[in-house]
């Protein structure tokens, strides 16, 4: 069978060792925390956090706060410390805790009725200054940086953080790629609009997850076009780019109809790992034969074959939809 852009021959016949599961699509390695990781297990949460925000990452926050600080000469500024950032860090866990999103410093900060524990943790001005003034990297370097990486102020806390993300664990054979929002409306270059998600405003990020436990394993932000380029292939690119550190592994990945395309499928096969997506019905993968409308009541599925790779096609009747 041919397909609609003319390029592959889809068989309805399996090959011979099509059932038959590859030595390297099994997974012997125990899911879950790797042996570093597991030695922090039964001891204190800050422990364990560190084992994701590093010390090494405040130091470089705390380094580059005091320079911001200093650098706009803030009034009554004294140099934070390392004890100091991670005080900060706990009030703003605590706003989430109390689904404090909607409120401003001011009301949780009140005497009268604000909430005791952020007037106790830290004063309300040094706050304020402190999330003014919070810097993720060298300002003297950013503006080199930023001409390739529209992610520059962030990029390097970032890289530090999925590198932990994925040294820490042990991903199960079932992973899964999508997008999320991270609702955001202040000032950003890539800041999106999507008006079907719920925060509509914010920041895109590409996450690969465990499907067993949702835990993340890498991410990866989505900036936009760079210096006006479109990013051709975006979905195969970024599938490829969240996997590559499990090149082998035999893992197989689910994603959706965005980043689905034979070529993706093909490329993973070259890397040990196996692919299952949903994929619309005017992508050139579909062969031409399948592509007619079908009006019958009962749903209609194909297995074809190519190969290697498999296609499941399944219609629905528009009222089933």
């Amino acid at each position: 069978m041919i397909l609609k852009n003319g390029e592959e021959i889809w068989s309805k016949l399996p090959s011979v060792n099509a059932a038959q599961p590859r030595a390297h699509n099994i997974i012997r390695q125990p899911t879950g925390l790797t042996r570093f990781a597991a030695q922090v297990r039964g001891q204190s949460v800050d422990t364990a956090f560190k084992l994701f925000i590093t010390p090494e990452m405040i130091r470089i926050i705390v380094n580059c706060t005091n320079a911001e600080a200093r650098r706009i000469r803030l009034e009554g500024w004294v140099d934070t410390t390392v004890k100091e950032l991670y005080e900060f860090i706990g009030v703003l866990f605590l706003a989430g805790v109390f689904h404090s999103k909607n409120q401003s410093i001011k009301e949780l900060w009140s005497k009268l009725d604000g909430i005791p524990i952020f007037s106790t943790s830290m004063q309300r001005d040094r706050f304020v200054n402190l999330r003014g003034c919070i810097r993720f990297d060298e300002r003297e370097t950013r503006n080199q940086r930023r001409f390739k990486d529209k992610f520059a102020p962030l990029k390097n806390i970032m890289e530090m953080f999925t590198t932990k993300c994925k040294s820490n664990y042990n991903p199960s054979a079932y992973l899964s790629v999508d997008e999320q929002l991270v609702t955001f409306r202040g000032r950003c270059p890539f800041k999106m609009f999507l008006p079907t998600k719920p925060g509509k405003y914010g920041m895109k990020i590409w996450i690969l997850c465990d499907d067993e436990t949702s835990y993340c394993i890498n991410l990866q932000p989505y900036i936009g076009r760079v210096n006006g380029v479109r990013d051709v292939g975006q979905g195969t690119r970024v599938v490829l780019e969240l996997t590559d550190h499990l090149n082998g592994s035999g893992r197989h990945i689910t994603a959706d109809n965005f980043f689905t395309n034979i070529h993706l499928a093909r490329a993973l096969l070259g890397r040990k790992m196996t692919y299952t997506g949903t994929i619309k019905k005017n992508k050139g993968e579909i062969p031409k034969s399948y592509c007619q409308p079908y009006i019958d009541q009962f749903i209609l599925a194909f297995l074809v074959f190519k190969m290697t790779l498999l296609l499941f096609l399944r219609y629905l009747r528009k009222t089933k939809q």
